[in-house]
């Protein structure tokens, strides 16, 4: 069971935020296995069964379901761990939000890397967001092998 990838579905309504963010998370030594790609919170909970990722990574706003209520409804109906990456939430500027996503069981919130980020900046962002799954994928799935 440990030596199983973390399966992570990624929602952005943003083609080319997807493309980066499969390729950092696809590294050969990542540990983590992307398992597809949804373009709204409406897409990904359809996926979620079928999929059955361990984490999900979600830009908070999007066209149709956003972010929060992506997160709500994972919580209702498939509950596990979701990570929030927004370039519209920065800590200590968007306190309401970041309340908001917590209250729903979010379980963190990071930067989303943009087009425009430059490569030192991506990979310090991917270095991190890498870090992150893999320490909330294990605990889930200690959690759920249960």
């Amino acid at each position: 069971m440990s030596d199983e990838p973390i399966k992570v579905l990624l929602v952005d309504d943003s083609p080319l935020v997807l493309v980066m963010l499969s390729r950092i998370l696809s590294a050969p030594d990542s540990g983590i296995q992307v398992v597809g790609n949804a373009r709204d919170g409406e897409e990904a909970l359809r996926k979620i069964p079928i999929l059955n990722p361990h984490v999900i990574c979600t830009d908070l706003q999007m066209s149709g379901m956003d972010g929060l209520e992506l997160a709500r409804q994972v919580m209702l109906k498939h509950p596990r761990p979701v990570i929030v990456l927004s370039a519209a939430v920065e800590r200590g500027k968007d306190n309401d939000n970041i309340y908001k996503l917590q209250q729903e069981g979010v379980v963190s919130i990071m930067q989303k890397p943009r087009g425009n980020t430059n490569s030192s900046n991506l990979d310090e962002i991917g270095k991190d967001l890498v870090a992150k799954i893999r320490q909330i994928g294990k605990w889930h799935k200690q959690i759920s092998s249960r």
